[in-house]
């Protein structure tokens, strides 16, 4: 029947358990209007009064329509709660769903598919939303809509007999068959809804069958996983969205609790999760409004619980004794999600009152292969690839993976390099418990182990070839995995695979950016091995060259962090295990490191002696990438001692030996360096060209610092071609890109450049600033040598005046 709006409102505000006065304290509505509103004494109140009153609510969807109607003097349609009798709907609000509501309603009067599924997780809100959607499309249906709660149901027979006596009249016997019932039905106009139906979707030919014969029935049906018969419409219900980490209380975000599309008030609206967190938590704790430092962590919650509506009002309801930080600190504990969602609401069914339960309920709907798959996929730390699952699958993951997905078990995601898996936190923490239970861990954990170590092998001699791009993605896509295994490594014993792993990637974590974290695994990797007793010295040609790249790599990950102090003993080490086996293209490679060393803080003429002689040792080999390494640092080196010929005729050189190889990152550092040959010699216009040919091998490479250092290239030739405001305005530009890449050193450098310009260009009290600053940064990095001269002779010029 309809409601007048001041029984609606009186209706609404009982059912969120609040007293008037608390209703004007959530909405901003007056008491003494809602008292007059509620005794009718105001029928049509202003739209804007209903709003906040809704809000104050948290009213949505279905149920806010219904209250909006009601002002206007419009039709009300049912309430969604009374649409199900046999279904329990918790008191509460629906929140974030208006836009599901609305389409699956549309599905159900369209009538073109007539068996609708929702399907999601467990404790995504399928069973309230389908209350909502039935509700909108009820009047479609002038016979009824009539519900079925399926979780004591087992077979086929169960599932009949339920339909039957919930669409036929009271004492209408029993019947037969589905062919029976869809004869008594006849043509009805019906909207059945059956409520938990994933363990029983192996008996739905009844269901298909009564479909099939009753034209005018429809079915809404809510199932952890589809159904899979003809003329289904499956719709994922997905969990509502999450903030990113300054989408909540950022300048004006709203503080208060209130209804769909945001708190009460002004202000920004709190995005859907952390309403449900706020609205749950304040009911919990009488009088708790979030401040915005707890907004941020309400935020940081639902992030971690991917947004899931019933982990999220299971997290609101430890409110009662800890505050939100501190709910984030149990989260990230060891089996923080499980140990804290746990004795929710009595009136929850018993699958719901923890999330333990919850992912309980949908394991034990999986097969064999599918239990075994999830226990298996606990040994992730994040997101996956195919690849790797099969490994730790085996041949039944095809079919065992799409069972866990279907489940909602395991979530795919599509990125810019195809699927990765994952699995939420609390499903993860199951999985692993399972696993220990199940004693899988270690044969897992070397499934895994031999994946990553064959990857990285097959990854390694890429890093430097034309498809390095591709690869250095797919590692970015396996970098979590790749960390966790080495961390095993590093703590089991398992020091000669971790030197193997750490060795074959720390060219991707230069390249990707990850320079302090990669030289962390080196220095752990190598201390490990060291201190095995067990390690054969000197070891087998084999791990010689595992070891030499592992050495090789920390140097020069640590030369690119200015920590000096170690690089040449661990070239040098290296240098001897490639000799040792025979290795002429990994000592060349050596050698030339050990020469940019000395060309920076040692001796400019042994320097160029280890780059000639890399790079004869590299010709005799015809070993390309190292002859053009070796010759490209021989080309820097004979640019800065005037040499330029010499120095052109040695890029020139260089870049064609990358070009053999395929090597983009190389070629365009040698365009860099051309650029900066071309500078030299007065020549800018050439200069731009070859930092706008490095620009794009950088860009394709996703290599950001390579881009800025090209914009700062350019900036020196505006600057070189007199235009000084320019230059400046796009060193401003350079020096916020290299500050956001934390890369003091490329700072320091823009703000020297920025410092030169201004005096240039006639400005010497900028130009004071600017070399103040610039001196200050160059102090700021360790052996920066005498890298920060410029700088500083520019300062003393400066005071000394004209």
């Amino acid at each position: 029947m309809d409601h007048t709006f001041a029984a609606l409102l009186r209706e609404e505000r009982r059912a969120a358990g609040l007293t008037q006065e608390e209703l004007a304290h959530r909405s901003g509505v007056a008491q003494r209007t809602i008292s007059d509103l509620e005794r009718g004494k105001f029928p049509s109140p202003r739209v804007q009064t209903v709003r906040l009153l809704a809000g104050g609510l948290g009213l949505s969807g279905p149920r806010r329509e219904r209250l909006e109607h009601a002002a206007r003097g419009l039709p009300t349609g049912p309430d969604p709660a009374a649409v199900f009798s046999r279904v329990r709907i918790p008191p509460t609000p629906l929140i974030g769903r208006e836009a599901d509501t609305a389409r699956v309603a549309d599905l159900l009067t369209a009538g073109t598919s007539r068996i609708v599924t929702l399907t999601g997780p467990g404790g995504v809100g399928k069973t309230r939303l389908a209350a909502a959607a039935a509700a909108a499309a009820a009047t479609a249906f002038p016979d009824g809509v009539r519900d079925v709660d399926l979780v004591p149901l087992r077979d086929a027979d169960d599932l009949l007999r339920a339909i039957a006596h919930r669409l036929t009249a009271p004492g209408g016997g029993e019947v037969a068959d589905a062919a029976d019932l869809a004869a008594r039905l006849g043509g009805d106009r019906l909207l059945l809804v059956l409520d938990n139906m994933e363990h029983l979707v192996d008996h739905a030919d009844p269901l298909t069958a009564l479909v099939s014969g009753c034209p005018n029935l429809s079915v809404l049906v809510t199932s952890r996983v589809p159904l899979r018969v003809r003329g289904e419409q499956e719709y994922a219900v997905a969990p509502l969205p999450v903030p990113g980490p300054e989408e909540v209380a950022g300048p004006g975000a709203a503080v208060g609790v209130g209804g769909a599309g945001g708190a009460a008030g002004a202000g920004t609206p709190l995005p859907a999760s952390v309403e449900l967190f706020t609205l749950h938590a304040a009911r919990r704790r009488y009088g708790w409004r979030p401040t915005a430092a707890d907004l941020r962590h309400v935020g940081a919650i639902c992030r971690a619980l991917d947004g899931l509506p019933l982990a999220i009002e299971l997290a609101a309801e430890r409110i009662g004794s800890l505050d939100p930080a501190s709910i984030v600190d149990a989260l990230a504990s060891a089996s923080g999600a499980l140990g804290l969602l746990a004795d929710g609401p009595r009136d929850l069914p018993d699958r719901q009152r923890s999330m333990a339960a919850s992912v309980r309920w949908s394991y034990e709907q999986l097969p064999e292969a599918g239990r075994t798959l999830l226990r298996s996929l606990a040994i992730f730390p994040a997101r996956w690839r195919w690849e790797a699952l099969a490994a730790v699958g085996g041949p039944q993951a095809p079919v065992a993976v799409a069972e866990l997905v279907d489940s909602h078990l395991v979530q795919i995601q599509e990125g810019p390099n195809g699927l990765t898996y994952r699995l939420s936190q609390p499903v993860r923490e199951f999985a692993a418990e399972q696993l220990e239970q199940h004693a899988e861990t270690a044969t897992v954990s070397r499934l895994l182990t031999d994946y990553a170590v064959e990857l990285a092998d097959r990854a390694e001699p890429h890093l430097t070839g034309p498809d390095q791009a591709a690869w250095l993605d797919r590692l970015d896509d396996e970098h979590d995995t790749l960390r966790a295994v080495l961390a095993r490594l590093v703590e089991d014993g398992g020091a000669e695979q971790a030197i193997r792993l750490s060795g074959a990637l720390w060219r991707f974590w230069y390249a990707r950016g990850h320079i302090r974290g990669g030289r962390a695994w080196l220095r752990r990797a190598l201390t490990a091995l060291d201190a095995d007793p067990s390690r054969a010295d000197p070891p087998a040609a084999a791990d010689a060259v595992r070891l030499a790249r592992a050495l090789n790599g920390l140097a020069s990950l640590e030369s690119c962090l200015e920590e000096t102090a170690g690089v040449p003993g661990l070239y040098k080490r290296a240098i001897a295990l490639w000799e040792r086996a025979g290795d002429t293209a990994g000592s060349s490679a050596s050698r030339t490191n050990l020469g940019m060393y000395e060309h920076f803080y040692g001796s400019p003429e042994a320097a160029r002696d280890l780059y000639r002689q890399a790079a004869d040792d590299a010709r005799t080999g015809g070993h390309d990438r190292p002859l053009g390494a070796a010759l490209v640092n021989l080309g820097q080196l004979l640019t800065g001692i005037g040499e330029t010929e010499a120095a052109e005729a040695s890029l020139d050189e260089a870049l064609e030996a990358f070009r053999r190889h395929g090597d983009l990152r190389a070629q365009a550092d040698t365009l860099g360096c051309l650029a900066e040959l071309a500078l030299t010699r007065s020549r800018p216009r050439q200069a731009r060209r070859h930092a706008a040919s490095a620009r794009r091998l950088f860009t394709a490479l996703n290599d950001e610092l390579g881009v800025t250092q090209t914009w700062e290239v350019t900036a020196r030739c505006e600057a070189a071609e007199g235009d000084y405001a320019a230059a400046d305005e796009r060193l401003g530009k350079v020096l916020a890109r290299y500050e956001e890449l934390e890369y003091p050193w490329g700072a320091a450098e823009a703000v020297t450049a920025r410092a030169r310009f201004a005096a240039a260009g006639g400005d010497p009290d900028l130009a004071y600033v600017l070399a103040t600053d610039a001196v200050r940064r160059w102090e700021g990095i360790e052996d920066a040598g005498d890298a920060g001269q410029e700088a500083r002779d520019l300062l003393t010029a400066l005071d000394d005046g004209p």
